[in-house]
């Protein structure tokens, strides 16, 4: 069996050299970038169950800014947006039930004078 080494170079591209001969691969490096739009997007869709949008979010902005870091590539800063975005319909969607639940029981409690 041939001993394998992978090495990543300056521009992120990870390199495998097999037997002496060097082979690059091109979406080396991406499981990041990947990972953040996923969780940005799942923070999304589920941005009405805070408990699974939040975290979520919160997951997606940390990959994407470590992605972004390492190598600077589109899906990790759609992830970042999409996370953010997620994060405050989140909070607009929390504050909004708060705010009608409060106008419902004032609603209740002056039609009871």
């Amino acid at each position: 069996m041939s001993e394998e080494n992978y090495n990543e170079n300056v521009t992120g591209v990870e390199t495998e050299t097999v037997s002496g001969s060097v082979v690059e691969t091109e979406n080396a490096g991406k499981g990041m970038g990947i990972a953040s739009l996923v969780l940005g997007i799942i923070s999304l869709v589920l941005s009405c169950i805070w408990y699974i949008s939040i975290p979520c979010a919160i997951v997606g902005i940390i990959l994407g800014v470590l992605q972004n870091k390492k190598n600077k590539i589109g899906l990790a800063t759609g992830g970042i947006v999409c996370s953010i975005i997620g994060i405050v319909l989140c909070i607009l969607l929390i504050v909004l039930a708060v705010a009608l639940v409060g106008a419902i029981g004032m609603s209740g409690l002056m039609n009871a004078m």
